[in-house]
């Protein structure tokens, strides 16, 4: 019973349970460790995996439970921050400008694709219904309608 309660304890996550955990498996150790050793004046049994296996429980699971719970009280009674966190920051703030040019960028080249769309469609259109500056017969400059530009508006 007070091996499986040691184990226990030393797997809950309540506060001081891992401390009884520890109490407890080093009043119990010894006594499991002298009766592993005495183990084969009474049964044929090699018992040295068991002594090993025994060493790994305290090892591994009460002391590695006991410094897991003092490693987080230290770590929630000190407030640090990231070695890096400047360094982060700059680069957020780095990211963050980038973001702003692309968005006006964006911005630019969208109204300059609309502009030139307008342009272009109005330039079709007065080609096609003839609507712009031509000569004609080379000496004289004639205004024909705008249709382009007309259309364009409306």
């Amino acid at each position: 019973m007070n091996l499986r309660s040691a184990l226990i304890w030393a797997n809950t996550r309540d506060k001081g349970q891992v401390t009884a955990a520890l109490s407890l498996w080093q009043a119990i150790q010894g006594e499991l460790l002298h009766v592993l050793r005495r183990a084969p004046t009474f049964v044929e049994v090699n018992v040295a995996e068991l002594q090993k296996d025994v060493g790994h429980v305290g090892r591994e699971v009460v002391h590695g439970a006991v410094y897991t719970e003092a490693h987080k009280e230290a770590r929630a009674d000190v407030e640090f921050d990231s070695p890096d966190a400047a360094f982060e920051a700059e680069q957020l703030k780095d990211a963050v400008e980038g973001f702003v040019e692309a968005e006006k960028l964006a911005e630019k080249t969208n109204k300059l694709t609309k502009q030139g769309a307008e342009h272009i469609t109005e330039d079709v259109i007065n080609e096609v219904l003839g609507g712009s500056k031509h000569e004609a017969h080379l000496t004289e400059i004639r205004d024909t309608p705008n249709w382009g530009k007309a259309i364009m508006e409306s």
